[in-house]
C-alpha cells in the first residue's frame, strides 16, 4: 500500500517536473505578469481605500442620525425658569421717636 502511493507520488513529481522544463518563459512574459500583478493589487488598494472611505462617512452619518433621534426623545421639559428677585422692602420710620436711654443709671466705682 505504501509502496502504490509512493510511487504514484514520485511519478506525479516526475510529471510535474518535466511539463515545466518544456515551456519556456521569456522576459517580456515575466514583464507583462509582474505589470499584470502589480495592476491588479493596485486596483485592490484602490477599492479598499474607496471602500474604507465610504464605511467612514456611512459611521458618520450614522452617528449624527443616532445623536439627531436621542435628542428628539429627550424630555423637553426641563427645570422650571429661575424665580424673580422680590422688590426691595421700603424702609419704615421706627414708632418711637424718644432716643433710648439706660434702664439704670448705677455708678462706676473704679476703686475695686
Amino acid at each position: 500500500m505504501k509502496l502504490k502511493i509512493g510511487l504514484s507520488l514520485g511519478l506525479l513529481i516526475l510529471l510535474s517536473a518535466s511539463l515545466t522544463a518544456f515551456q519556456k518563459i521569456t522576459k517580456a512574459d515575466l514583464r507583462a505578469q509582474k505589470l499584470e500583478d502589480r495592476l491588479e493589487n493596485y486596483a485592490r488598494v484602490s477599492r479598499e481605500k474607496c471602500l474604507e472611505g465610504i464605511y467612514e462617512d456611512a459611521a458618520a452619518i450614522v452617528d449624527s442620525l443616532m445623536i439627531e433621534r436621542a435628542r428628539s426623545k429627550r424630555d423637553t421639559v426641563g427645570k422650571p425658569p429661575k424665580p424673580l428677585r422680590p422688590d426691595k422692602p421700603e424702609i419704615r420710620p421706627p414708632n418711637d421717636s424718644m432716643s433710648v436711654k439706660p434702664l439704670v443709671d448705677l455708678p462706676i466705682d473704679s476703686t475695686q
